[in-house]
């Protein structure tokens, strides 16, 4: 059992690159949306201020036009992790951590 469960996960991790390679149309998609998500979460963390735009621009660069292809196999793999509620103890800790501010 705990063997499919790895090879669904190994699936999944597949997907992404694939469909972005597929269809350039998903592949503009998913870098917009990975951009803008970047932005809004350093945005988030920063506010708005010269360092925001300048820390923003590296990330996108690195892990949206750079590795645009992993970036999005991890995106959607934390996504359905999410979904699956694997990862509530780091959003509930993210949560604490944003309320400070």
């Amino acid at each position: 059992m705990f063997v499919f469960i790895i090879a669904a996960f190994l699936v999944l991790l597949v997907i992404p690159p694939l469909v972005m390679y597929v269809f350039p149309a998903a592949n503009l998609l998913m870098r917009l949306f990975l951009a803008l998500m970047i932005f809004m979460t350093v945005r988030g963390f920063l506010g708005n201020s010269p360092l925001t735009i300048i820390i923003s621009a590296l990330l996108i660069y690195l892990l949206v036009i750079r590795h645009a292809y992993f970036t999005a196999s991890l995106f959607v793999f934390f996504y359905v992790l999410l979904a699956f509620q694997f990862l509530s103890v780091i959003i509930w800790g993210l949560s604490v951590t944003m309320r400070r501010a």
